[in-house]
């Protein structure tokens, strides 16, 4: 109970835009409305936001960076240089014929991931759960878990990635036409992510001139440990595919 005379301590006090075009880029993927933009440039200057929020929906999550990078341009521009981006909703549904479980792990995987190498201070997944039980309704089938509760292979895989590369910071990210791999450094060890935007690639991962031991890690259907194989040259090669795998090199 508060003392009387005391002050009372102000009330913390959420304010937010969530913008489900990308603003201030126009084209395609803008159309949001000037008065917003003006309005959010105003809280943000005036220390009322920290953060613009954006809902980065598209079929290729890849495609993400690019726009990223346009709106911190944009921000930039108008002085707006502390201002964070954070992904406040983006998923995919599990939802027949179009996504099988599978597709919607992969798809949610490199969600995650494309994110991470941008740098994106916050990811909010859509959704938790499963609002519905029609097999083909798009919008019943969003959740990382059915209606149910039972975890679907894009809860699984996040989950089992998470707990290998937490406490780890990123190196670098590089795509390669389509080949993608984003390098983590947790202690001594090089977390080395790779995948494709689609189809199989083989792709040489540098492993330096210690790197003597390489474990891959893969998440789907489920999690499984093994050998890279033997070292070839300046590192490992792996087969790459829409579904990221986890190299772990390390002396």
């Amino acid at each position: 109970m508060q003392q009387a005379g005391a002050a009372a301590d102000p009330p913390d006090i959420i304010v937010g835009f969530g913008f489900a075009k990308l603003p201030f880029v126009g084209g395609s993927n803008g159309k949001v409305p000037t008065e917003l933009e003006d309005a959010f440039v105003s809280a943000a200057k005036s220390d009322c936001l920290t953060d613009i929020s954006i809902h980065p929906y598209r079929s290729v999550p890849e495609t993400a960076l690019a726009d990223y990078e346009k709106l911190r341009v944009q921000l930039d521009r108008r002085q707006l240089n502390k201002t964070g981006i954070v992904a406040s909703e983006w998923g995919y549904a599990s939802y027949m014929p179009v996504r099988d479980q599978g597709a919607q792990a992969s798809l949610i995987f490199r969600e995650y991931l494309i994110n991470a190498a941008a740098g994106i201070r916050l990811l909010n997944l859509y959704s938790w759960r499963d609002r519905g039980d029609s097999y083909f309704s798009k919008e019943d089938n969003f959740g990382l878990k059915s209606k149910g509760g039972e975890k679907k292979e894009a809860y699984s895989a996040l989950t089992e990635f998470l707990k290998i590369v937490r406490h780890s910071q990123k190196v670098s990210y590089q795509d390669a036409g389509g080949a993608n791999r984003l390098v983590l450094r947790r202690g001594q060890s090089l977390l080395n992510v790779v995948w494709t935007q689609g189809g199989e690639k083989t792709v040489s991962v540098p492993a330096g001139a210690s790197g003597s031991k390489c474990t891959r890690v893969d998440f789907f259907p489920v999690m499984r440990e093994g050998s890279c194989g033997s070292r070839s040259g300046e590192g490992f090669t792996v087969k790459a595919t829409s579904s990221p795998v986890l190299l772990s090199i390390s002396d």
